[in-house]
């Protein structure tokens, strides 16, 4: 299964020097993924191998360089014909690292450069910054940008476009009110369209609806996809920034922040080597994009979410074992996953073999954009998360509402319902045009139900 509809016209990447196959608008990630590479990067300090993680631009892992610009993240960046990419950090190259080796030897402890005593410290430091860092910043070789700035202003503005961004939109798009919704990824419904499709339900009752007819029904010109916000400022402002090229500066009324929730990932030893995803990531790459992750993969976690990647997996033909994190010892491999060590009977162990891991266990909202705008944020002991503060018409602020995940949401049909209740108050509050209230009510009522 395929997200996209229809893949772009086939065009051709340099990587490394080497001619590679791609679809124009897809990540580079995928491309390269397609055609083979698995290690995309070095970690900093020991300089281990980095594979494909989350593909929704929320970890390091894929930093590459591309046309000469270091640290581009390459899971949400679209390739484009005769694109040059290549890896930041490896010698002779980031497959074979000779100096991973030699760092590998024994473990240095934080800040042991300032300790040893080093008699040549300005030769040690150049040599310590070259076989550190992230990326190179090429001076002579700086490409001209043709960049993109607007300035936008709006009645609302929408972060997020899961089900409860969704929610908002349905509520908002036949009112007066003037509203954009930014979402980072290509598509919007959030993990209900990975697992589900673009027909994926959002509520089944009272009434039905669905993702694709939510998103026919949208001005396409309320969409900014494939959109990250950086930042919310004073006074009432967002700064979004897409493919690295367009800088938008969105200022609104009000805001409703629908931002979702980062994977949890369990502490495992070598759960960094390449071929463990989070289930997004996996999910991303396999049904987002129609690759292919192995032959055997080990789901880690309990509850729904497991099993819906674990059907997902095996829909593909993987074989899959389902494991619960507390039973995991340790994923096997150096350059790529091998197998999963497993608690055995008895006090023992055992191995399973694979080609990847999923982590697909508990999610953490996504808080830091509200906490931004001033939406208040509690430890809820129950969920052991942080979540934002709301009233009854999810409103944190005076100015910003929030809804889904960050508001303690179990369910995709709970963070719909809330985010039609931050769309609806949003319009009364604005228009104060009595409908609005009486479909409020009926709608908090069916959230306490």
């Amino acid at each position: 299964m395929s997200l996209l509809s229809s893949k772009g016209r086939e065009i051709k990447i340099l990587f490394e020097g080497k001619s590679v196959s791609a679809f124009e608008g897809e990540p580079i990630a995928v491309s390269l993924h397609r055609n083979g590479v698995r290690i995309f990067s070095r970690s900093l300090k020991y300089r281990k191998p980095r594979g494909l993680l989350c593909m929704s631009g929320g970890c390091a892992q894929c930093m590459v360089n591309v046309d000469g610009i270091p640290n581009v993240r390459a899971c949400i960046t679209p390739a484009k014909e005769g694109m040059k990419v290549k890896r930041q950090r490896g010698w002779p190259s980031t497959e074979n690292d000779l100096v991973s080796s030699f760092l590998g030897i024994r473990e240095v402890e934080a800040g042991f450069q300032y300790k040893a005593g080093i008699t040549f410290w300005p030769v040690f430091m150049w040599a310590y910054t070259k076989l550190t860092g992230a990326g190179t910043l090429e001076y002579q070789k700086i490409p001209e940008i043709d960049y993109r700035y607007e300035t936008m202003e709006k009645d609302v503005v929408i972060i997020g476009g899961g089900p409860a961004g969704l929610g908002a939109a349905l509520e908002l798009k036949d009112s007066p009110l003037k509203f954009t919704m930014i979402e980072q990824m290509p598509w919007l419904g959030g993990d209900q369209v990975l697992f589900k499709g673009q027909n994926a339900e959002l509520a089944a009752s009272p009434e039905s609806h669905n993702v694709q007819e939510i998103v026919s029904s949208m001005d396409p010109k309320s969409m900014l996809l494939e959109t990250t916000v950086v930042g919310f400022y004073k006074p009432n402002t967002v700064l979004a920034i897409r493919h690295y090229e367009e800088l938008y500066q969105l200022k609104a009324q009000r805001f409703i922040m629908a931002t979702g929730a980062y994977e949890d990932l369990p502490l495992v030893e070598n759960s960094d080597v390449p071929g463990f995803y989070t289930y997004r990531g996996a999910l991303i790459l396999m049904n987002g994009y129609g690759t292919k992750l192995g032959d055997r993969g080990v789901v880690i976690g309990e509850g729904e979410r497991a099993d819906l990647v674990s059907q997902e997996l095996e829909k593909s033909g993987v074989q899959v074992t389902k494991v619960s994190s507390g039973n995991v010892v340790r994923i096997n491999g150096s350059s790529h996953v091998t197998g999963v060590v497993i608690k055995g009977e008895n006090g023992g162990s055992k191995t399973v073999s694979a080609d990847f891991a999923v982590a697909a266990d508990g999610i953490n909202p996504r808080c830091e954009l509200p906490s931004q705008g001033g939406a208040p944020v509690k430890y809820n002991q129950g969920t052991r998360n942080y979540e934002s503060t709301h009233d009854d018409s999810m409103r944190s602020t005076d100015v910003v509402y929030t809804a889904g995940s960050m508001c303690g949401s179990k369910s995709y049909q709970e963070s719909f319902v809330q985010g039609r209740i931050a769309g609806l108050s949003v319009a009364y509050e604005m228009t104060k045009e009595s409908k609005y209230q009486t479909k409020l009510v009926k709608l908090r009522g069916e959230l306490v139900a």
